[in-house]
């Protein structure tokens, strides 16, 4: 048995992500981590062994693993793909609000159209009432996470969404008013084909949280299924390259392809993704040569600057030479949730080894109707929003804990304004 090979394919294989380390078992890595070394050595006692990893972000291979570019080689594009240089970018300005013009315009051509505009889950029904009131005809969702709340005028549709079940069994669809509530528990891509089987042509899905996420937003009909072509998208000015181009990505693949991808974005998120994008044809294109290594890419390849941005999420700890800050200077990434208990349920599912302030703890620094912060000094006292924001040299060295967790105020006179920041250590100092 001990001459049998078996390879083994990594998926998402950018498992720096998680840790840089993918020989050998830490306590600092995360339980899957640690279970996927260990099946690695377990098949490496019985079996040869061939890993391969396979990654869209190329950037993370060579900034984190001591590899050359020998061992590095692009798979095959279908020729039916529509990717980035295909897509067709139209320049909106940040403060732009009122999207009606585009819509009408982007329901013409068909097509699902994905709204990612607004941060907030609470925000994304308030989007939902006031375009169903625009476009009365069209079907229109959220897709958050949460169950779907959809608004829709076609009776056949209607009935078919009730007829569905969750994986308990029970009804996965309710109605309450106009509104129809889906469960997550059905795929999306269900939801477009059912969608599609009842005769609808234009699907509008708001979204944000989720829509970077590796899911093709593609009907599951077999033939000419409802595919997404249109995109309205807003960021702000400090969302990471990689993650602007996952969320563009969605409306990429190899479904219609005969159909124009348009992306409504400001210019500087269309100025970063197109150059991120050049950056990663010249590491390919040495890569091909075999000329690449990691210690090259590190220490002498030229970069274009992506205007401050960072290339990656700041805790995979990936940036350009050219724009890497110092240790101590790190712009490090920033969650932030309405709620004491949605900010603590992401850490304890999503920050690894997260030990800290639970409730208990965070209920000692509160003051009358105010919860008080520490950041980075030893007194306590009421954040703003805004002063949090000034504060970008976060002191990570020293520190245990892989997180910061802090209540600030949008008005720091309303104690009713309070949000809470999630702030995670990048992973080179973890």
């Amino acid at each position: 048995m001990k001459n049998e090979k078996i390879m083994m394919i990594h998926d998402e294989g950018d498992v720096i992500t998680k840790h840089n380390d993918v020989e050998n078992a830490t306590n600092k890595q995360p339980v899957s981590h640690a279970v996927m070394i260990e099946l690695t050595e377990f098949l490496r006692e019985h079996l040869v062994l061939k890993r391969i990893f396979v990654s869209a972000t190329i950037d993370n291979i060579y900034s984190l693993y001591k590899i050359n570019s020998y061992y590095v080689f692009q798979l095959k594009i279908d020729p039916k793909y529509r990717g980035l240089k295909h897509i067709k970018f139209k320049p909106i300005e940040d403060h732009v609000s009122d999207y009606k013009q585009i819509l009408t315009e982007e329901i013409s051509r068909g097509g699902i159209i994905i709204c990612c505009t607004e941060r907030k889950l609470k925000d994304h029904s308030k989007n939902l009432k006031s375009l169903s009131l625009d476009f009365p005809n069209i079907l229109i969702h959220t897709y958050n996470g949460k169950n779907m709340e959809i608004h829709t005028t076609n009776e056949k549709f209607k009935e078919l969404l009730m007829k569905l079940k969750n994986k308990k069994g029970k009804e996965a669809c309710s109605r309450k008013g106009n509104f129809l509530y889906l469960s997550n528990d059905i795929p999306l891509c269900r939801f477009y084909g059912i969608a599609q089987e009842a005769g609808e042509k234009t699907i509008i899905t708001i979204g944000n949280n989720k829509i970077d996420r590796g899911i093709s937003f593609v009907a599951d009909t077999k033939k000419d299924p409802l595919t997404a072509i249109t995109m309205i998208l807003k960021t702000g000015n400090k969302m990471h390259a990689v993650g602007i181009t996952q969320i563009i990505g969605r409306v990429t693949g190899i479904s219609a392809p005969n159909l124009e991808r348009r992306v409504y974005t400001s210019r500087e998120n269309i100025e970063l993704v197109k150059t991120h994008n050049r950056n990663r044809e010249g590491i390919l294109e040495i890569s091909e040569d075999g000329k690449l290594t990691s210690e090259i890419y590190n220490n002498e390849f030229i970069f274009e600057d992506l205007n401050g941005r960072p290339v990656d999420r700041p805790s995979t700890g990936v940036n350009y030479p050219s724009t890497r800050l110092s240790d101590n200077n790190y712009v490090t990434e920033t969650l932030e949730f309405d709620t004491m208990k949605e900010g603590l349920d992401y850490i304890k599912n999503n920050i690894d080894n997260s030990t800290g302030p639970n409730i208990a703890t965070i209920e000692l620094h509160k003051e009358g109707k105010f919860y008080k912060a520490n950041p980075r000094v030893n007194d306590y006292k009421v954040y703003s929003s805004s002063e949090l924001d000034k504060i970008t040299n976060w002191k990570w060295k020293g520190q245990n804990r892989n997180y910061l967790f802090l209540p600030c105020y949008k008005d720091i006179s309303n104690p009713e304004t309070v949000v809470w920041r999630v702030l995670i250590k990048p992973l080179q100092f973890r």
